[in-house]
């Protein structure tokens, strides 16, 4: 009885507010909703997860992919430029039309003359015969083209695995050659991990949000279940009237996942160091 007499003084109240507004030219609406679970403004946020819980991903921080195996990179490529020269390069894996968005390593930093690149082993879904099968980079040759800041593009060479290129910065071309100097690895200073899960129809793409004119970052990776070394990506921009180089340091990525067999990606999102980056789940 309690209830009922508190409800309807509720309900009495809310008409005679109703009547006194219409009455003073004024309208009032009240708008009530609930907080869908897992992003309520009254919580604090866990981080990206809470973003990714929305948009299908579940990528969190807190689980470091430390504990899972390195993403295999058996794939080397050395490439040589001149002393002085300001230069990225791309290694891009040719999929024959399997694949439908780019795939390889684009804007890789050339902090050195002699630089070696261990390339990711690119898996994707492809057709062999009248099924969709697995296949893998191996052997098969990457196209290498290096932009230098502010200058021509250069066209690009395809070599395969163990190749030596070499800029010839007046011809502007690149050289595949055996020069002989073996290029030594370099330690990355940012120590900026991801870790991905594992799903053999997905691949995705973890893209530095860099202003510059060029992607860069890495397309196409293969979700294995394996953490991922990101490179110490730099690039050049305006710092008042002078070109200055920026660090990828801890900003954060760009995620898109993308389907085998669908065009766009299925999910995008973002992640930062340390970040789990699960399959997309199809529902």
């Amino acid at each position: 009885i309690h209830d009922i007499a508190e409800s309807f003084s509720f309900e009495i109240s809310l008409h005679y507010l109703l009547i006194h507004c219409l009455n003073s030219s004024v309208v009032l609406f009240f708008f009530f909703f609930q907080a869908e679970d897992g992003i309520r403004d009254a919580q604090e946020s866990r981080g990206l997860g809470d973003v990714y819980k929305r948009q299908g991903i579940n990528a969190e921080y807190g689980a470091s992919p430390d504990t899972s195996p390195t993403l295999a990179m058996s794939y080397t490529v050395h490439v040589h430029i001149p002393e002085g020269v300001r230069a990225v390069v791309d290694l891009v894996v040719d999929t024959g039309g399997d694949y439908p968005a780019p795939m390889g390593v684009f804007g890789y930093p050339l902090h050195e003359p002699d630089t070696a690149i261990s390339i990711p082993d690119f898996q994707w879904k492809g057709w062999g015969g009248p099924y969709r099968v697995l296949k893998t980079l191996q052997d098969h040759p990457v196209g290498v083209t290096i932009h230098r800041d502010r200058q021509p593009a250069i066209s690009p060479v395809w070599v395969g695995p163990g190749s030596h290129v070499t800029l010839d910065n007046v011809t502007g071309t690149l050289v595949v050659t055996d020069s002989g100097v073996e290029a030594a690895g370099r330690p990355h200073r940012y120590e900026y991990s991801v870790g991905l899960g594992e799903c053999e129809d997905q691949n995705v793409d973890l893209v530095v949000p860099a202003k510059y004119e060029r992607p860069m970052g890495f397309f196409g990776l293969p979700m294995q279940g394996q953490s991922v070394q990101i490179p110490d990506f730099t690039w050049w921009g305006w710092g008042g009237p002078h070109r200055v180089t920026k660090h990828i340091q801890d900003h954060t990525l760009e995620v898109a996942i993308h389907q085998d067999r669908i065009e766009e990606p299925v999910v995008t999102g973002n992640a930062g160091p340390g970040a789990m980056i699960a399959p997309f789940a199809r529902t």
